[in-house]
C-alpha cells in the first residue's frame, strides 16, 4: 500500500479489502475534481494488485456523497449576463439542473 497522504479521501487496506472514505464532510462529501483525481490516483494502481479482493467506498459523517461539487462548474460571470434568462422546466431538474434553474430570472 502506498504511503501517499490525500486531502479529500482516506485509504485503508486490511488484508484483501481496501476501504476508501470520502472525506469532505463540510460539503457532504461533494465530488470535487480534487477528490475524483485522488480517488483515481489511489485506486487505479491497486486495481492491478492480485492481492486485492474488493474496494469499499464509503462517506464520512453525515453523507455518502452529495453528488458533483457544482461550485467548480458554475462560471462566476453567469449571473452577470445582460439578456434575461428564464427557466421553462417541464421535466425533472435534479442536482446541478436545480442550480441552473435557480440562476434564471
Amino acid at each position: 500500500m502506498t504511503d501517499t497522504q490525500y486531502r479529500t479521501i482516506h485509504v485503508n487496506r486490511a488484508d484483501r479489502v481496501v476501504t476508501v472514505t470520502l472525506n469532505r464532510p463540510d460539503v457532504l462529501n461533494a465530488l470535487s475534481s480534487e477528490l475524483m483525481s485522488e480517488l483515481n490516483h489511489a485506486l487505479l494502481p491497486l486495481d492491478r494488485d492480485p492481492g486485492i479482493g474488493c474496494f469499499v467506498i464509503t462517506g464520512s459523517e453525515r453523507a455518502f456523497a452529495a453528488g458533483a461539487d457544482i461550485t467548480e462548474m458554475a462560471p462566476k460571470t453567469a449571473t452577470q449576463m445582460a439578456a434575461e434568462d428564464h427557466f421553462a422546466g417541464f421535466r425533472y431538474a435534479l442536482g446541478g439542473g436545480c442550480e441552473l434553474a435557480m440562476m434564471c430570472s
